[in-house]
């Protein structure tokens, strides 16, 4: 399990598909969780920008619902780690608009709301072209301009 989500997060596609591929109870571990984290495989390679690695899980199976130990959905977790690529993958990949408007259970933000407030411009270019509500605001009642006008992100404010 160890070497799974170890090589997830290193972006080693081959060992990860060698270990998924490679055993009878392989794809059991697609739901590997770390031990001391509780975090998920497919978090680990989120968090670590591997988009590679995302795409391969995805294929296989692996479950886009899951969250971090922090409680961000994978596109904002993608957005917190400064990782454009894997935004764009996973806003290809996952299934409809609700994961664009998914929110986070302690900020109750949007991914949206997360790349303002990150001072993300390429993540929230990519996300309001794929649909995201650029009024939706978090639990302390602001949008994402709020938030870039706040945090002084010109670049995301004139996204």
């Amino acid at each position: 399990r160890r070497a799974l989500l170890r090589s997830a997060e290193l972006g080693l596609v081959a060992c990860v598909r060698a270990v998924v591929e490679g055993v009878a109870w392989g794809r059991s571990l697609l739901q590997a969780r770390d031990e001391e984290t509780g975090e998920p495989v497919m978090v680990w390679a989120v968090r670590g920008g591997r988009a590679a690695v995302v795409d391969y899980l995805l294929s296989q199976g692996a479950d886009c619902a899951v969250r971090s130990a922090a409680g961000l959905p994978l596109l904002s977790q993608a957005v917190t780690h400064w990782r454009e690529d894997v935004v764009a993958l996973l806003l290809r990949r996952l299934p409809g608009k609700a994961a664009v408007e998914e929110r986070d259970a302690q900020e109750e933000r949007t991914a949206l709301g997360w790349a303002a407030l990150w001072g993300s411009a390429g993540s929230v270019r990519l996300l309001l072209e794929a649909g995201a509500d650029g009024q939706a605001r978090d639990r302390h009642g602001k949008s994402a301009q709020d938030w870039a006008r706040e945090m002084g992100y010109e670049d995301v404010q004139r996204v």
